[in-house]
């Protein structure tokens, strides 16, 4: 058709060839004069919609809906025999935020024009857009497909504001269920479309709680996968391709969905079925006999064998596309699923579940940021680098932009840095593969930093290596700086920019700046605790954030009640802009603007109302892969939904928090405490680290234009409540009636008071106990914490946090029976006496758990338990936990399953009960022929108290003989 239209018709014609050769804002230039033809500009849509280029293939499809003559054939025609998918549809309505999306949907599905597995397709999306119109169609699709019932059920649970009954389930659906379950089907209503597709329908579901759009509408010549593994690239490498929900492990070939090997050049093409669309993949390149790595860096840039105990490199994707859909396999990628398939399954479910598009996204997507670059580590195409030592390659459309060079020039840079680190140890047979093995095992938890689970990796600190493990002082990664340290010179940097002509986004300069100030995380964020909660208008309060997954591209962002009303921190904000202080995968601290300041427009929702006390406003985190607002892969954290601004200038208290004060002044917040004492214990004798120690730390700003002296806690103005009685709190040595609280002695709480300057931040830190038999076990105390100094300004007056009273903080700690704290008594590892070579066995790591006397005891929570191996000369170390996934090692060792003992399901963590002190946690090791020694265990085994956070800890060894 295209080509017809463009032989009669030279305004067609000339559009053709602009759409052809343009780039994006002149392509949609173009789609914007094709739409102004009416019927005959159809033919060059329908070139924009096989274009493959995102945005225009959006624009395109909504043009044809548009157009309801020949428009509407094409698109009907593409959905009817699958050449389009509903979710690629649903995707382009999402990303352009089409509001006719849902009633054209609704408008198929009514007509009978979709066929069961579209429907399917369409739930997701039709959830997300709550109408009338979308519950009447989400209803009978109900009645008519009880086989798509859990994915309908959840779509119409979303419904409740429009339809309050549009969650209920119909009586004839559950009578429709009954008949399928184990009787007569006759009473099932008839419904159009396939019956063959309730399989994929159904097998479809846990990739629909995942699906973001694919690039490309399929094209029929071609269905599947093109893929490179490099760069440098990797020739004569296996190729195995996964659905990932169903992987279950390098040694397993569940869910193989098809093969290949790669060519010269690294490049594969390997078909998928249909029956895959839209389907999460993980995607393998192993090791075999004529594999070969070309060693980029290493001096003559020879190829070096890929074969043997190599581990595999891998990426995954957040679901096949159809058509020429594209991967990438390289050390970055392989990274990012190291953390993915090791996130803990507390946050992200277990192995098939963690397959939603957000959580395979952010790790992507992470770990290009973490290389200061732009790039999902598996579905962005790197360019071919161009010119010696490498193969001559032609250029996929995909690999024809910016970001591609800028994720080649990364990876040639990687692959120069491995060769620098190997060069300068004194391990002469070492590899820039090695060094890529190291990097994997340093990403099982998450972060590039040279350390595993915060332990040093042997290969990184090894004789004669630089020094790149562990977090500089500004919280970035030693592991990232060190590659930053390996820039490309300018011969290199044309190989890696030769498709582009010397051209990356970021620029090169950009790409290490990055990277010198990159924390080094591959996965997506967790927010745990926040120590701020309330700042002064004139701001310049110190803000810190913990929890893990931070990123140097992260902001944080100031968030009125109204839309558009943001005002943003960044790694480029300085002075009374704000400004990033420190940064690292766990902490983040930030000065907060001096709003009343700073030369950025505040938007009227960020500021105090004339004779107003405060404005509530919210904390937001906001992850960024890159420094442009890319809608679709902006993730975002709400840190609080209530945080205040005031312009008031009496002593201003920030937050206060409560918990267990552990060794180096770490406060972990707990919900009750084991600081049950009689009143000879004196608070201050308690020793962090040592003893059962309970604090409130407190922090307050002084927003006066005159100094707040003698500042601390007031306890006459502090308020103590259990069960809706008041509480008595009292210094240590004191005499108040019915005290059932006591903190330091007079004496030391004067000593910590402090003097607090115009602006000045000051943080105190209070030990407290509760007294036995003051007190009811079990229930919270409530602390409302009021601080005051004296002003110096005019008269002198008194001021307390508590002026403005919305602004009080509450806390609260439960008082425990520290005689029940449960400890870990011991640790016992038992082994067979003997292994035959290439057998497995099982390593049972036995934990017994008692309380601190005889009481009844809580429960203890085995969290982790940190392994060594030592065998045949190697090292194979493991972190067990909630999050373990199956592990080769040295000397072909392989950790292939963790399972409990009592239930044999999920080994960690265990807890252990009064009813149930004691369980096994079993861990699998495959060995290989021909490979014998003594094989020696220690394990470590790490465990808290579910309630107080008491620790504990129990270590043991053992050893059996590989023969």
């Amino acid at each position: 058709m295209q080509e017809d239209a463009s032989k009669s018709n030279p305004a067609v014609a000339a559009l053709l060839e602009r759409l052809q050769q343009g780039g994006v804002p002149q392509k949609r230039k173009v789609i914007e004069e094709a739409v102004a033809l009416g019927d005959d500009g159809v033919p060059v849509i329908e070139a924009g919609a096989l274009s493959g280029v995102r945005e225009i293939v959006n624009d395109s499809l909504i043009a044809l809906l548009r157009n309801e003559g020949p428009g509407n054939e094409i698109l009907f025609g593409w959905l009817r025999d699958g050449t389009l998918g509903v979710t690629r549809l649903a995707t382009a309505f999402k990303e352009l935020k089409f509001e006719g999306g849902p009633a054209f949907i609704c408008e198929c599905i009514d007509a009978g024009k979709f066929k069961e597995h579209q429907i399917a397709e369409a739930a997701e999306y039709l959830g997300d857009n709550p109408s009338p119109a979308v519950v009447r169609t989400l209803k009978a699709c109900r009645l008519a497909y009880p086989s798509l019932s859990t994915m309908l059920d959840r779509a119409l649970s979303k419904m409740t504001g429009v339809d309050a009954s549009a969650a209920d389930v119909p009586d004839q659906a559950r009578e429709i269920k009954s008949q399928v379950d184990g009787s007569s089907r006759s009473g099932a209503p008839e419904k159009k479309g396939c019956m063959g597709a309730v399989l994929v329908a159904l097998a479809l579901l846990i990739a629909l709680l995942a699906m973001a759009g694919c690039d490309d509408v399929k094209r029929k010549e071609f269905g599947g996968l093109i893929g490179v593994v490099g760069y440098p690239p990797i020739s004569g490498a296996k190729i195995e391709i996964y659905e990932g929900p169903r992987w279950a492990g390098y040694d397993s070939t569940q869910g193989l969905v098809g093969t290949g090997v790669t060519d010269a050049g690294g490049r594969f093409q390997i078909p998928i079925g249909d029956a895959f669309l839209g389907r999460p993949l993980v995607v393998l390149a192993r090791p075999q006999t004529g594999a070969e790595y070309l060693d980029f860096g290493s001096s003559g840039n020879p190829v070096r064998p890929f074969t043997g105990n190599r581990r595999p490199w891998a990426a995954m994707i957040r679901q096949f596309g159809g058509g020429e859909d594209t991967i990438a396999i390289t050390p970055i990628s392989t990274a990012a699923f190291e953390a993915f398939m090791r996130l803990p399954q507390d946050e992200v479910g277990g192995t098939g579940v963690r397959f939603d598009t957000k959580v395979v996204s952010e790790c992507n997507t992470a770990a290009g940021n973490a290389f200061g670059v732009y790039a999902d580590a598996a579905e962005t195409m790197p360019a071919p680098p161009g010119g010696a030592p490498f193969v001559a390659l032609g250029t996929l459309d995909a690999e024809n932009n910016n970001f591609a060079t800028g994720y080649t020039y990364a990876l040639l840079q990687l692959a120069q840095a491995a060769n620098d680190f190997v060069s300068q140890t004194t391990a002469t047979t070492d590899t820039a593969l090695d060094f890529y093995e190291a990097m994997f095992k340093d990403a099982r938890d998450a972060v590039l930093d040279g350390l595993y689970f915060g332990a040093p990796i042997d290969f990184f600190t090894q004789a004669g290596a630089p020094d790149i493990s562990g977090i500089e002082v500004d919280g970035s990664s030693e592991f990232i700086d060190f590659i930053a340290d390996n820039a490309l010179d300018n011969d290199d940097q044309l190989i890696a920019g030769a498709v582009r002509n010397n051209a990356f986004t970021p620029a090169p300069t950009d790409i290490v700046d990055g990277q010198e100030i990159s924390t080094g995380s591959l996965r997506p964020m967790r927010f745990d605790r926040i120590d701020t909660l309330n700042y002064p208008f004139s701001g310049n309060v110190e803000l810190t954030i913990e929890g893990a997954g931070f990123h140097h591209t992260d902001r944080f962002v100031f968030r009125g009640g109204v839309p558009n009303s943001e005002f943003a921190v960044d790694h480029t904000s300085v002075g009374v802009d704000g400004e990033i202080i420190e940064r690292s995968s766990t902490r983040m601290r930030l000065r907060i603007p001096d709003f009343a300041a700073t030369t950025k427009t505040v938007p009227n929702a960020l500021t105090v109302p004339t004779g107003g006390d405060y404005t509530l406003l919210s904390f937001v985190l906001q992850h960024r892969p890159n420094d442009t607002l890319d809608a679709e892969r902006v993730t975002e954290i709400i840190l609080s939904a209530d945080a205040r601004v005031t312009r008031r200038t009496e002593l201003l208290l920030l937050k206060a928090q409560i918990g267990r004060l552990e060794a180096g002044s770490v406060l972990r917040a707990a919900t009750s405490g084991n600081n049950v004492f009689t009143a000879a214990q004196d608070p201050a004798a308690l020793v962090p680290g040592t003893d059962d120690v309970y604090a409130l730390r407190i922090r307050v700003v002084n927003p006066d234009v005159a100094a707040i002296n003698d500042v601390g806690i007031d306890l006459s103005e502090s308020e103590f409540t259990q069960l809706g009685a008041a509480l008595v709190a009292d210094v240590f040595g004191g005499a108040a009636s019915n005290r059932a609280i006591v903190f330091e002695s007079a004496a030391d709480l004067t000593a910590k008071q402090q003097d607090l300057a115009p602006g000045e931040v000051g943080e105190f830190v209070y030990p407290f106990i509760f007294l036995d038999g003051e007190v009811a076990l079990g229930a919270p105390v409530e602390f409302d914490i009021v601080m005051s100094g004296v002003s110096a300004g005019a008269g002198n007056p008194t001021v307390a946090t508590n002026d403005v009273t919305v602004f009080a903080r509450e806390v609260e700690l439960a008082p425990v029976e520290p005689d029940a704290t449960p400890e870990l008594q011991s640790l016992t590892i038992t082994m067979p006496a003997t292994v035959s070579d290439g057998d497995e066995f099982e390593i049972e790591f036995a934990v017994m758990a008692a309380p601190r006397t005889g009481v009844p005891m809580r429960t203890l929570r085995v969290e982790s338990v940190d392994v060594t191996i030592d065998f045949d000369g190697e090292t194979f170390t493991l972190h067990l936990g909630d999050n373990f996934f199956d592990e080769p090692g040295p000397s072909g060792l392989h950790a292939k399953s963790l399972t409990l003992l009592s239930d044999g399901g999920r080994a960690m963590p265990a807890l252990l009960t009064q009813a149930a002190p004691g369980d096994s946690i079993i861990l699998t090791i495959q060995t290989t022929s021909g490979v014998t020694d003594t094989l020696t265990v220690t394990a470590t085994a790490t465990a808290r108290d579910t309630a107080t956070l008491a620790p504990s800890s129990a270590s043991d060894s053992d050893s059996t003989t590989v023969s």
